[in-house]
């Protein structure tokens, strides 16, 4: 057990000792996000840190680790075969009304005023 831990508490320091500030020209990304049903929450911090939370009926996912690439409007986040890939079908765009949206993996989030 105590092996365990150990194990854990230094791959959160690798995952943490891994983030790179996001691209200039992927600002736009930073902040929090979330799906109108309130299921998929998304926050991404200019220091390339992505938090995740998909919660689902009967399900639940989260992630939390570094953003690793971007591929076009997509992107990566978490180290080798614990990566996981969001695709991103619209970037981040701000709306006549002022408010942002975006598309990842299917779902409409829409970024909280902060």
């Amino acid at each position: 057990m105590l092996k365990k831990l150990i194990a854990i508490g230094l791959l959160s320091i690798l995952l943490i000792a891994c983030s790179k500030p996001l691209p200039v020209d992927k600002k736009d990304y930073v902040g929090t996000w979330l799906s109108a049903d309130g299921r998929i929450h998304l926050n991404i911090s200019s220091e390339g840190r992505l938090e995740y939370k998909n919660k689902q009926p009967n399900s639940s996912t989260s992630v939390s680790a570094p953003i690793t690439e971007f591929n076009g409007s997509s992107f990566s986040a978490g180290l080798g075969s614990l990566s996981t890939y969001f695709k991103v079908t619209q970037a981040p765009q701000q709306n006549a009304d002022g408010t942002w949206t975006m598309t990842v993996d299917g779902h409409q989030l829409k970024k909280l005023d902060e």
